[in-house]
């Protein structure tokens, strides 16, 4: 078994484009373990914070997946 359970069959589901105005109060580059568990965490004590995870890839990619 070569192919990791969580990823399965399922396919990768990309996103549009940021509007050129938007805003946020925090962004993270990366979404691995530490960019999600860093937006997770910030969240968790300032559920008014909007933040913003940016990847070149898809989520949990290179190390994290």
């Amino acid at each position: 078994m070569n192919t990791s359970l969580w990823q399965g069959k399922s396919e990768i589901t990309y996103r549009l484009a940021i509007a050129k105005n938007a805003s946020f109060d925090i962004s993270i580059i990366g979404a691995g373990f530490s960019g999600l568990w860093s937006a997770y965490h910030l969240k968790q004590l300032q559920p008014t914070l909007k933040i913003a995870i940016f990847e070149k890839e898809y989520v949990g990619f290179g190390a994290s997946g």
